[in-house]
């Protein structure tokens, strides 16, 4: 059995028309869809919310970043909680015009989207930190206050002592452990 963590993007755009709903924080239990054509309608009623992939910025080379939107529907329930994610792949450092071009296309998707949740999605090495800080004070200044903004960021690129995510201008920081074991049935 293969567990999905990834979903896709440009699925459930309908669900997001505007900014009149209040900030809410997300329920307990989110499930994510990232690379899979996802049906959550049959868990309507239930206290899930679904984060779904809306788009992945690729950064390759010296200045290239390719943008990659959701492709493949995922179908949510109306009511049931929606968080827009946009995944950041790419080298461990970046360079100018990756620094100018990431949080620019990031504003884009949300200005065309209007996602009232949005989660940017990234692993975290040490030497891309200075650079995601960057990223989140754009993306935050952006969007404005009204947008719920959560981040990943895997355990192990997390740091020790004081973490470089203290005072990030997120409403929640999603802190990830991805374990790698075989389940026999």
């Amino acid at each position: 059995m293969t567990t999905r963590i990834w979903v896709s993007a440009a699925l459930a755009l309908a669900g997001f028309g505007g900014r009149a709903a209040e900030k809410k924080a997300p329920p307990k239990t989110m499930l994510w869809s990232w690379y899979a054509a996802d049906d959550f309608r049959p868990m309507a009623g239930r206290r899930l919310g679904v984060a779904y992939l809306e788009l992945t910025l690729r950064c390759e080379g010296k200045d290239q970043v390719t943008s990659l939107p959701r492709a493949i529907p995922v179908r949510i329930p109306p009511g049931m909680y929606q968080m827009a994610v946009i995944r950041i792949d790419g080298p461990q450092s970046y360079s100018a015009k990756q620094r100018e071009s990431v949080p620019r296309m990031s504003g884009e998707i949300v200005s065309f989207t209007h996602p009232q949740r949005l989660q940017i999605d990234f692993d975290a090495p040490r030497e891309a930190w200075p650079f995601y800080r960057e990223l989140l004070s754009t993306v935050r200044a952006t969007i404005g206050g009204d947008v719920w903004l959560s981040m990943t960021a895997l355990v192990s690129r997390c740091g020790e002592g004081r973490s470089w995510m203290s005072g990030l201008p997120v409403d929640q920081s999603v802190v990830t452990m991805i374990s790698r074991r075989r389940i026999h049935s």
